[in-house]
């Protein structure tokens, strides 16, 4: 029915692109400030002089062929998210996302801009979970409530009673990683455990332009040296486009292709695998002074994204961001941003919706209301993307011919029996007629706050942990922040 994908960069623009991104690595380097780091890229053959590394082409070259070996792709890891791959059905065609790690949230019952809290995470993850297909690629939001050093861990100790997994939550501090590993033996059961599967994340991302800090790899070396096996290396990159990249679209991907590979030339180094591709590409409204991704030319950054992740072999393209809002609130801004970005994904031949269910003002507002809006989207499209069958069966002749002239097919059995399967009936959109509608005003909003109550009212409350697991995790909370706040 469908045959996506569309193409954004030709081949040769992605040649030169990559072209371009070998000669700023070649030439120009990375600054990386961390001595243990920056020993290894020597071992490896790059040219170090103090804090600044030089990838020679030929071993960028070497591992770009490592990044187009499926086998070495970081499963639990792509673009600029911790996704586990392997919890995404092989048939979904949507793949709706709640992430953001929002420090706000738009109040369900006020339509106010609050501080988020641990309440506000903890009924995010009941509601995420409610939501049949829906996965977690971050925390829909970060609690403010307590100190600002241990906000990282609180999102774990409140998400791992309230989700199944946790394993997206990221550590943001060296000071904390050691509570992590604390709070990840607690869940784990055993050290052993906690090193195969670690309930947590932790990823060095690039400072753009070409900076990478010493605070992310502190925390991989603390991970690396206890024996975690997974779910932590140097990924993902954010650069934004006319602060820290040229005004131009092409220098843009330029710069951020050069980023995306010294994280991979780093990943190989420092643990033997690649984390692939990666992108979330960012605006600056010069305007406004504020960064966007939901501006056209965002838009495009992403589509073109998606074209350098198949060039560079991700086992699947994603659209970052695709169900991001400049909006601060669930309104009609919010719809046409998130609307258009996910038909363009799908079009661009995507499944995964990320950034993402809920996420509003670039993912710095998180609504509750506005997850079961964009799951509905995604509902929507998943409906629409199956197509339909065209056969002697499915165009019903007998049936025409005996309905015949003027007759109407509503009382027929075969309309009974394709209604569930041919039609797509919405919770939330209002298709009633005027007359109805007059005598109860409520529109999109209403009934997706009116989905939230009924889910949070009638829903168990989840137990992922036992209550001894979730004491042990309140006491580790409580002495990290005596002690680092």
């Amino acid at each position: 029915m469908f045959s996506p994908p569309i193409r954004t960069l030709s081949q040769a623009d992605l040649d030169l692109i990559h072209a371009s991104a070998l000669e700023i690595l070649r030439d120009v380097g990375a600054r990386v400030d961390h001595e243990r780091m920056r020993d290894i890229l020597a071992d490896f053959g790059c040219q170090v002089h103090e804090q600044v590394v030089k990838f020679p082409s030929e071993l960028v070259e070497g591992v770009v062929a490592k990044m187009r070996d499926a086998t070495l792709q970081d499963p639990g890891y792509t673009g600029t998210l911790p996704i586990n791959w392997n919890r995404i059905p092989k048939d979904s065609l949507v793949v709706p996302v709640a992430t953001g790690q929002a420090t706000a949230v738009y109040d369900l019952e006020t339509d106010e801009l609050r501080p988020a809290t641990r309440t506000d995470l903890a009924q995010a993850c009941r509601l995420v979970d409610h939501l049949p297909g829906a996965i977690t690629g971050h925390p829909a939001c970060l609690p403010q409530d307590v100190p600002e050093m241990v906000r990282d861990l609180y999102a774990l100790i409140t998400v791992a009673p309230n989700y199944p997994y946790s394993d997206f939550v990221e550590i943001y501090s060296p000071e904390t990683t050691p509570f992590f590993l604390e709070a990840g033996r607690a869940i784990c059961g055993s050290d052993e455990e906690l090193k195969r599967n670690p309930p947590f994340c932790s990823w060095a991302f690039a400072t753009p332009p070409l900076t990478f800090g010493r605070h992310g790899f502190e925390i991989l070396f603390q991970l690396k040296d206890f024996g975690l096996q997974r779910g932590f290396g140097v990924g993902g990159v954010m650069p934004i486009l006319g602060a820290s990249t040229p005004l131009s679209l092409a220098g843009y991907l330029a710069l951020q292709t050069a980023e995306a590979l010294a994280c991979n030339v780093m990943n190989w180094t420092l643990l033997g695998r690649v984390a692939g591709y990666g992108g979330g590409p960012t605006i600056l409204d010069m305007k406004e002074a504020t960064p966007s991704q939901s501006a056209p030319e965002a838009a495009l950054l992403f589509l073109a994204c998606m074209d350098l992740q198949r060039y560079y072999g991700n086992p699947e393209p994603m659209f970052p961001y695709a169900l991001a809002s400049d909006a601060k609130s669930p309104d009609i801004q919010a719809g046409i941003e998130k609307a258009t970005k996910a038909i363009l994904a799908i079009a661009a031949g995507g499944r995964v919706l990320s950034a993402g269910l809920g996420c509003l003002a670039l993912s710095g507002v998180c609504s509750l209301a506005e997850i079961v809006i964009d799951y509905e989207l995604c509902k929507f499209l998943d409906h629409m993307l199956r197509g339909f069958v065209v056969d002697p069966e499915s165009i019903h002749l007998d049936l025409i011919k005996r309905v015949g002239i003027g007759g109407s097919f509503l009382g027929e059995e075969e309309t009974v029996s394709a209604m569930r399967h041919t039609l797509f009936f919405p919770e939330l959109f209002d298709r009633r007629a005027p007359g109805r509608w007059r005598g109860d005003r409520h529109g999109m909003l209403d009934h997706a706050k009116g989905k939230v109550r009924r889910i949070l009212d009638e829903d168990h409350v989840p137990s992922y942990l036992s209550p001894e697991q979730s004491r042990e995790l309140e006491r580790i909370g409580e002495r990290a922040a005596a002690m680092l706040a």
